[in-house]
C-alpha cells in the first residue's frame, strides 16, 4: 500500500502507520525502517554510516558452549567438538541437537573466537583448530598434558559456520572431558 505521508513526484516513498503504536518508512514501495515502542528495525538491505567521531554501536552476537559428557576421540585423528550446552546465545548462532559442532555468523563482520579443549589424559601433545566451513583452517593452537586452546579474530560472511575440531597423540584412543570444553 502507498505511504499516508508522501512526495507528490514519488508517491511510494513516505511515512505511514503499519499497525498500531507503530511507525514505518518505506522508499520505493518496500518498507525499509520501522519503529515501535521497543526497538527500531532496519530492514536487512539498509546500511548505517555515520560521519565524523560518532560511531553506530551495533548489539554484539555473541555464544557460549560447552560439552556436558565426555567425547571419545581416536588418537592422531582430527575430531569436530560437539557443544551440547548453552550458557548464552543472543543471535541462535549454535544448536544443541542440530549441527551441534558449529557456529554460524548470523551477519557479516569481524569475530572474536576462542576455544579450550580438555582431554582426559595428561600424556604427549594436544592440539586445536578452528576451521570455517568445514575447510579453511583459521588457526591453530597447541598444548601440553591435558589442555589446548586458540583464540584468534577473523572476518566472517553472514552464514559462514565455524568448527572447533580437536587432536591428540596419545597413541590410544581418549576422551575430550565434558563439563571442562
Amino acid at each position: 500500500s502507498l505511504p499516508a505521508f508522501s512526495f507528490s513526484a514519488d508517491t511510494n516513498t513516505g511515512i505511514y502507520r503499519p499497525a498500531e503504536d507503530q511507525v514505518a518508512i518505506t522508499l520505493g514501495g518496500t518498507q525499509r525502517v520501522l519503529l515501535d515502542a521497543t526497538q527500531l528495525a532496519l530492514n536487512s538491505t539498509v546500511a548505517v554510516r555515520m560521519d565524523g567521531q560518532n560511531r553506530f554501536r551495533y548489539l554484539q552476537s555473541m555464544v557460549q558452549a560447552t560439552r556436558s559428557v565426555n567425547q571419545a576421540a581416536a588418537d592422531s585423528t582430527w575430531v569436530a567438538v560437539q557443544f551440547d550446552v548453552e550458557d548464552f546465545d543472543t543471535d541462535a548462532m549454535h544448536d544443541n541437537v542440530t549441527n551441534n559442532t558449529r557456529f554460524t555468523a548470523p551477519m557479516a563482520g569481524k569475530y572474536l573466537i576462542s576455544a579450550t579443549v580438555r582431554f582426559s589424559t595428561a600424556t604427549n601433545q594436544k592440539y586445536i583448530r578452528i576451521l570455517k566451513n568445514g575447510t579453511t583452517s583459521l588457526g591453530r593452537g597447541v598444548g601440553g598434558g591435558q589442555t589446548a586452546l586458540v583464540c584468534l579474530r577473523t572476518s566472517l560472511a553472514a552464514a559462514d559456520y565455524i568448527e572447533i575440531q580437536a587432536q591428540h597423540t596419545d597413541g590410544a584412543s581418549t576422551n575430550i572431558s565434558g563439563n571442562d570444553t
